[in-house]
């Protein structure tokens, strides 16, 4: 017997349980099968970056999230066992735009944890042991074979995703290219340790990391995990040859403790247990292409990042988001098949970015370079050790800045005039006041199902709108988000599902069905305001 879902998704990582659970919230059906038995405990990716975090609202997963992990932090620097900065991360306060300005900690497995149980309340599920061995396609449907110890399943789908990591069976499969290049000079031990006589939290309950760099590039960090005794801890691997493979240092503790010594200095640090161990090469690289028909590739199996900057985690969370409003519009009938071409076309140039930008933290915290390691020394560290810096730095990584400049889905006019919030921009963030007085976020009133038109004035424009638009008229007295988005009595802004802004400009210009095509936009002057 063959069984059908709509969307199959291969993988039960970050990436293809918040894809399942946002693809539930729409009322969409999927199946997530996945290779492993069980679910993992292992930190992997710890760091959620501000964005997800605003994902993960959506989701209706944050308090679990917030309450699970820590944003506050120390994070220790040492210079050849040398102090150069104790930095306090994690203060910042909540404003108007952003909720959720902190990294949170939080091992991975707990948030696949958090995710999952989210997933099995909304009706969704996980079926483990089973592995992707085969897979066809036709303008119909995807025929899928999946094989556990005892039999081989046949499964139909009319979109299958995978999710299933950098050495993605699913990419394989379809033939996808997976181009960039493997740093050989680059590799580390990981794994999660207990250390005794040291703790991973400071007497304030903050979170405490350390991190020991050499002027020969060489590297140890140790990460403080919330909710437990241990760190995760990485190092760097000597390589005898810088073209050649690494060392044969082991996968064993004795390597470890051996390298935690030589680094920190510190003989009194003892690792007495670790739960997990992993060695791996750095490797950048990314898909050719992110759909093959009705198969699309999302997460580490689209783009694989150096560890530095947490983005390779928080990106495919993102992938994720972008991908199941878009799926779930056009199982709906609400959109064409063409829609989904602009998953690929969003979600590309971003990864290339964030690829760059990552391996860019990497060059720069373990070079070797007399003169860069001089001014990161004397002057970069020394400077995060001041709030607004250590802000400002952070706010790089925190993907709060994504955008789709060159969608498809874009209005022909989207980038011209002098606007403060453009279509392709996240949707900023404000503080909004009632009738009554009562305060609440911009952000909690949007339909996360469908798109939402914010708009200002007395003209009723219910009449003309599909019904995946939902009005949400906001007072005239309104002024603050006005401001923030840069707009006249009487204008409209209209936002995606995923919090992007679709259009703006005066309601009787807008025509919906353009937005969602991804051909034809709506027709030239339609963005006036």
């Amino acid at each position: 017997m063959t069984d059908h879902v709509p969307v199959l998704i291969i993988g039960a990582g970050p990436t293809g349980l918040s894809l399942a659970v946002a693809l539930r919230c729409h009322g969409v059906d999927c199946l997530v099968v996945e290779r492993a038995d069980r679910p993992h405990r292992q930190s992997r990716g710890k760091g959620l970056q501000p964005r997800s975090l605003e994902v993960f609202r959506d989701l209706r997963v944050i308090e679990e999230i917030l309450h699970a992990g820590e944003h506050r932090q120390r994070v220790r620097l040492f210079k050849d066992r040398r102090a150069v900065a104790d930095l306090a991360v994690g203060l910042a306060e909540p404003g108007p735009d952003i909720a959720f300005p902190n990294i949170v900690m939080l091992p991975q497995w707990r948030t696949c944890d958090i995710l999952e149980r989210r997933l099995t309340g909304l009706g969704g599920r996980v079926e483990r042991g089973l592995t992707l061995t085969a897979l066809t396609q036709d303008h119909d449907r995807v025929t899928a074979t999946l094989t556990d110890d005892q039999e081989i399943r046949v499964v139909t789908a009319d979109y299958l995703i995978g999710c299933d990591g950098g050495r993605s069976t699913a990419r394989r499969l379809l033939d996808v290219e997976f181009t960039g290049r493997s740093r050989q000079r680059d590799r580390y031990l990981l794994g999660d340790v207990i250390i005794n006589g040291l703790s991973p939290q400071t007497d304030d309950h903050q979170l405490v990391s350390y991190a020991w760099l050499g002027r020969d590039g060489s590297f140890l960090g140790l990460a403080g995990l919330p909710g437990s005794d241990g760190f995760q801890i990485g190092a760097s691997l000597e390589v005898a040859d810088p073209d050649g493979p690494a060392s044969p240092a082991g996968r064993d503790v004795a390597t470890l403790q051996q390298l935690l010594t030589e680094r920190s200095g510190r003989p009194e640090l003892v690792i007495t247990e670790a739960t997990w161990l992993s060695d791996f090469q750095v490797n950048v690289a990314m898909a050719e292409d992110y759909r093959v028909g009705r198969c699309f590739l999302a997460g580490d199996a689209a783009h694989v990042h150096p560890p530095t900057g947490g983005q390779g985690m928080n990106t495919g969370i993102q992938d994720a988001y972008n991908l199941a409003w878009k799926l779930a519009y056009v199982l709906a009938g609400r959109a064409g098949d063409a829609l989904l071409d602009s998953y690929p076309a969003e979600r590309m140039p971003v990864a290339r970015a964030l690829l760059q930008r990552s391996t860019d933290i990497l060059d720069t915290m373990i070079t070797d370079n007399p003169v860069t390691s001089f001014l990161i020394n004397r002057v970069a560290l020394p400077l995060m050790s001041r709030p607004a810096i250590n802000r400002a730095v952070l706010s790089r990584v925190s993907q709060i800045d994504v955008g789709y400049p060159d969608s498809p889905l874009l209005p022909p006019d989207a980038g011209s005039g002098r606007r403060r919030v453009r279509p392709g921009q996240r949707a900023p963030g404000a503080f909004v006041v009632d009738d009554q007085g009562r305060q609440s976020r911009l952000h909690d009133l949007l339909d996360r199902t469908r798109h939402t038109l914010l708009h200002w004035g007395p003209v009723e424009i219910d009449g003309h709108l599909p019904g995946w638009v939902v009005v949400c008229r906001l007072p005239d007295t309104e002024r603050e988000v006005r401001r923030r988005y840069g707009l006249r009595r009487g204008d409209a802004v209209l936002i995606r599902p995923d919090g992007y802004v679709a259009w703006r400009g005066r309601p009787e210009n807008l025509r919906p069905a353009a937005l969602v095509a991804g051909e034809a936009p709506v027709p030239t002057g339609s963005g006036a305001a």
